[in-house]
């Protein structure tokens, strides 16, 4: 009677056991799922990207450009004044002069916008 006993509690020692440890894994199991799983979420907002409104010039004053709100801008070399509209395209500022531009030069160009300043073909301009 005695090992009966024994044999009752040790089986029900092992099968209490036994569940514990599969609940415990069943536990550990959800948690890796949700740790790997793939939530949405919103897309990031974009940085507010710098106004390229105002006047930019060079160090010398050799080369202005000047950029309004209305999508226009004025550009002046060496006293040579050309007009024409302005695009933005992420950091930068497509440009398509409306008379061919400077002399021998193309009628669109890229300028690069940065918080206070541009880059026109290498050069930096200064608002």
């Amino acid at each position: 009677m005695k090992q009966l006993l024994f044999l009752f509690f040790v089986s029900f020692s092992i099968i209490g056991l036994n569940s514990c440890s599969k609940k415990d894994a069943k536990n550990k199991v959800a948690e890796e799922v949700a740790k790997t799983e793939v939530t949405p979420s919103t897309p990031a907002k974009p940085s507010r990207l710098p106004d390229p409104s105002g006047t930019y010039s060079d160090s010398d004053g050799g080369l202005s450009f000047t950029f309004y709100s209305t999508g226009k801008f004025s550009s002046e070399l060496l006293g040579e004044t050309t007009f024409g509209t302005w695009t933005r395209l992420g950091n930068n500022v497509e440009l398509t002069y409306d008379e061919g531009g400077f002399a021998n030069a193309p009628s669109t160009a890229t300028v690069k916008i940065g918080d206070g300043y541009i880059v026109f073909n290498g050069a930096r301009l200064s608002k």
